[in-house]
């Protein structure tokens, strides 16, 4: 079993289309999403497809952000 982490940055308008195109892939898995920057369009979208949130409190850019979602 693996994970899929959705990184997602503010109000990305392409956020929820690619939730869905984790969430359809023929082999079923767990999905997150990970944020640095957190916000109720985030949450709206992880309680619409009940996937959990995982913040980065301590981003320093988008590399950091990337570690984040690895570890």
């Amino acid at each position: 079993m693996h994970t899929f982490v959705v990184l997602a940055y503010k109000e990305s308008k392409y956020l929820e289309e690619c939730i869905k195109s984790v969430l359809n892939q023929s082999l079923k898995t767990n999905v997150v999403i990970a944020t640095s920057t957190p916000n109720d369009y985030i949450y709206d979208m992880a309680k619409k497809y009940n996937l959990d949130v995982i913040v980065n409190e301590n981003s320093k850019g988008i590399g950091y952000d990337f570690d984040f979602a690895v570890n």
